[in-house]
């Protein structure tokens, strides 16, 4: 694909599915030059960096049953496809209800709850040769305008994309894993419905607000 004269919104588009997304990405825009530009037409404008990002932890994905621990895949496609998270000053409940449907939708999926860090963090972690190693870029989509997108800022190579990946869920996970009540004090968890949200917990997670 040759990706040299697209804008980023067209670079989003034409990687959705790609599955070397965040290697085209940046191969065409280095230094997470696509940061400073909406990539949606549903954009709410570009990710600041006094913004929180939060993202859904959900069983049996990403999670240790028998421990309170998130595995070092839930930030598995930092360098290929881009992890999904959630602007938490942007989204509205109902986005925020909607994003956790839609991962718990699956009869084997529960929601557990949540972790964040905050987007300055995320972009000064492991700087390389002075420059950032994550990107925090606005992928806001039609249903869900607070959508973003973190991902390596330059090919990370495939032996030291685990370092990168444990560096990323540790400072996510740097306040603990939030349970799923406390969200919005309680407000997306009452409005939260679907048979998910009857399905038993870990017994490892089950204390979890």
């Amino acid at each position: 694909m040759s990706t040299q004269a697209q804008t980023c919104a067209e670079l989003n588009v034409a990687t959705e599915s790609d599955l070397d997304r965040v290697g085209l990405i940046v191969d065409s825009k280095p230094d997470c030059a696509c940061e400073s530009e909406s990539l949606s037409p549903h954009s709410p404008g570009i990710v600041q960096s006094s913004e929180t990002i939060v993202r859904m932890v959900c069983v049996p994905m990403h999670v240790h049953l028998k421990r309170l621990e998130l595995k070092t895949s839930f930030f598995s496609h930092i360098a290929t496809r881009g992890a999904s998270v959630q602007r938490l000053e942007v989204a509205s409940d109902a986005e925020l209800v909607k994003c956790v449907e839609d991962l718990t939708g699956a009869d084997d999926r529960v929601w557990l709850g949540v972790v964040e860090a905050a987007t300055s963090d995320i972009r000064e972690l492991l700087p390389r040769e002075g420059k950032q190693s994550y990107c925090v870029a606005d992928a806001a989509l039609e249903g869900n305008p607070a959508h973003a997108e973190i991902h390596s800022a330059w090919r990370i190579p495939e032996a030291d994309q685990i370092e990168y990946r444990v560096a990323l869920r540790d400072l996510f996970v740097r306040g603990g894993v939030q349970g799923r009540r406390t969200l919005r004090n309680g407000s997306i968890w009452e409005a939260f419905g679907g048979p998910s949200k009857e399905r038993p917990l870990p017994a490892a997670w089950s204390g979890l607000a």
